[in-house]
């Protein structure tokens, strides 16, 4: 008998950033699902580095050590794809700047794209486009029901390492060497 994989997912940064920094209801349910493992985030060079820069936002307050800290809590989960070059075609979006989530969707053959971006929600339905769903219908979807997920529902680390994890190491280490450059340049 063969297990059944998790599925593939790309949460937008909106998404990763809810699950990390805020934390309750149906943010803390993706978490959890990342965490322990009943899906697998996918991301590509473009999308971390948004996701570093945006964690770099003087906003969110969040000194270098609390960057690390929240990019350790999610990297360590997540499926590295290669986007070709050319990226693959996606659909019209009505922001460039959301190109990178399309693609990394279609090249890595996700189930569902996750986001509460509006300009990504209204492509639900496109062609050659997984379903793109809000988180609660996400959650409803994938990580079954209105369950709530409570701290002891949280696994303790990290799964185990497998080969194709290897170039997750690699880009998290890339991605937190950036975000101390980032840091750096704005104080």
């Amino acid at each position: 008998m063969t297990a059944r994989r998790p599925p593939r997912v790309m949460l937008d940064t909106n998404v990763v950033l809810s699950a990390l920094l805020f934390g309750g209801g149906a943010a803390a349910r993706v978490r959890a699902g990342w965490q322990s493992g009943r899906i697998v985030p996918l991301a590509s060079m473009a999308t971390a580095q948004e996701l570093v820069r945006v964690l770099g936002y003087p906003k969110f307050r969040l000194a270098v050590a609390e960057q690390e800290e929240l990019l350790a809590d999610f990297m360590p989960w997540v499926e590295v794809v290669r986007v070709p070059d050319p990226p693959p075609a996606a659909p019209a979006c009505r922001d460039p700047f959301d190109l990178p989530f399309l693609h990394l969707a279609i090249a890595g053959r996700a189930r569902a794209l996750v986001s509460g971006d509006r300009d990504l929600l209204a492509l639900a339905g496109a062609p050659r486009l997984c379903p793109v769903l809000g988180i609660d219908e996400f959650c409803r979807q994938f990580l079954g029901g209105g369950r709530r997920t409570g701290i002891a529902d949280l696994p303790i680390g990290p799964r185990s390492r497998s080969r194709s994890q290897e170039s997750e190491a690699h880009l998290s280490s890339r991605i937190q060497r950036a975000s101390v450059k980032a840091s750096a340049s704005v104080t």
